[in-house]
């Protein structure tokens, strides 16, 4: 039976078929394979709390939600495997009457090696900075070896920490949600050579319907990758979470956006690092800091509580400059009975960086904690930051303070 970076490796490919455009079937499958692997017990209300985002009150008698969903997702599989996947080593089966998954690996093809991609021609401004999101394990690795044979030169969060404080003592599990890009792939016709693209205002699988209801001319053309990236400053982000809360020994588990729920957000306190269009689930969140942003062009609105805009700042960088500005915004917010989750926001990668950095650094606390009377518990923070590519260099703090 294949192990779980093979599901990985299926599920991918199955992400991307031509029968799977919906991104609730993808989510459904991999939550699936996901419970099944590790013995979870799988029930109709389980799986609509997890999934579909019900609460307690759910009824499966009165809503067939998830009958629905599972009897599209088997159809779908059926429809893959005769087809696209009629080759594939591994398959997904979800017999009739149940919701658990049965893994079928075909004799005559489970020694085989797993398909590579043809030879593709990036778009070096699309690619020329992102990474698999597969990356991101080797990162684990690769700490998890070196933590036990170095001694880092990173400051050791202190005892009495007004940003940090929480997460490290709170009883509630901590979960690092890490904003993943959504890639489409492109056929140049025609050759049939393809290119990655990646578009600021496409972050969904819906916005990637909408763009092609908008667009019907590059419907037999684009279509969406199974696979998904993040930019180049975010293993750095993660790395610096890790060494904060592995010193603190405070246990976490890790998503991407994408695969992030509304389950996973009444169940965790959430730390997000990403770019503000890859929120996800956590836009309407978001909201709660009094902040709104625009992609394109690239603007920050500052709210009252009647949602009127008191201020508005635009991201201008000139075409020819050497540095760039970028603006960051770390948000503390209250969330669902009892939780929290803390933004790490930005448009250019080392904006998210420099304000991770410099908020785990003594002397810009101090900063900080001199700026107010009392650190308040739900905060927002506006940095000005000037930096190349993910470091940044100088900063300005634009504003700090509680939010009412």
């Amino acid at each position: 039976m294949s192990n779980n970076f093979d599901d990985n490796f299926w599920l991918n490919k199955i992400a991307g078929s031509k029968y799977f455009t919906s991104a609730n079937d993808v989510r459904l499958l991999r939550y699936l394979v996901s419970a099944t692997r590790e013995g979870k017990i799988l029930k109709e209300t389980v799986i609509a709390i997890d999934v579909f985002g019900r609460d307690a009150s759910f009824d499966p008698g009165s809503d067939s939600i998830v009958r629905s969903n599972i009897y599209n997702l088997r159809k779908k599989l059926n429809s893959y495997y005769l087809d696209e996947g009629n080759n594939d080593a591994v398959r997904f089966v979800i017999p009739k009457g149940s919701y658990r998954v049965v893994f079928e690996v075909t004799e005559t093809k489970k020694n085989e090696q797993k398909p590579e991609l043809k030879e593709v021609k990036p778009n070096s401004i699309s690619l020329k900075f992102l990474f698999p999101v597969s990356f991101i394990l080797m990162l684990i690795f690769a700490f998890l070896y070196f933590s036990g044979n170095r001694n880092f030169n990173t400051q050791k969060i202190e005892n009495e920490n007004p940003v940090w404080d929480y997460y490290l003592q709170s009883e509630n599990p901590l979960m690092i949600v890490l904003g993943d890009y959504f890639m489409m792939q492109k056929t140049q016709f025609p050759d049939s050579s393809f290119n990655y693209v990646r578009n600021p205002e496409i972050n969904s699988q819906n916005d990637f319907m909408a763009y092609l209801d908008k667009n019907p001319e590059q419907k037999a053309s684009m279509k969406k990758l199974g696979q998904s990236y993040f930019g180049e400053e975010i293993p750095n982000c993660f790395f610096q979470l890790i060494q904060i809360f592995q010193k603190a020994h405070k246990p976490f588990s890790m998503k991407y956006a994408s695969e992030l729920s509304l389950s996973d957000v009444r169940m965790n306190d959430l730390i997000f690092v990403g770019d503000f269009g890859t929120l996800g689930v956590l836009n309407p969140f978001f909201a709660k800091t009094g902040f709104h942003y625009s992609n394109l062009p690239p603007a920050i609105f500052i709210l009252n509580e009647q949602q009127d805009t008191t201020e508005y700042i635009s991201l201008n960088n000139p075409d020819r400059s050497v540095f760039q500005n970028d603006y960051a915004i770390v948000s503390n917010i209250s969330a669902y009975d009892g939780k929290k989750i803390m933004f790490f926001v930005s448009f250019l990668p080392f904006g998210k960086s420099e304000a991770l950095y410099k908020l785990s650094e003594t002397s810009f606390l101090n900063e900080l904690t001199d700026s107010v009377a009392s650190f308040p518990d739900d905060w927002n923070l506006i940095m000005k930051i000037s930096g190349l590519q993910s470091t940044g260099f100088y900063y300005e703090i634009v504003k700090f303070g509680s939010i009412e």
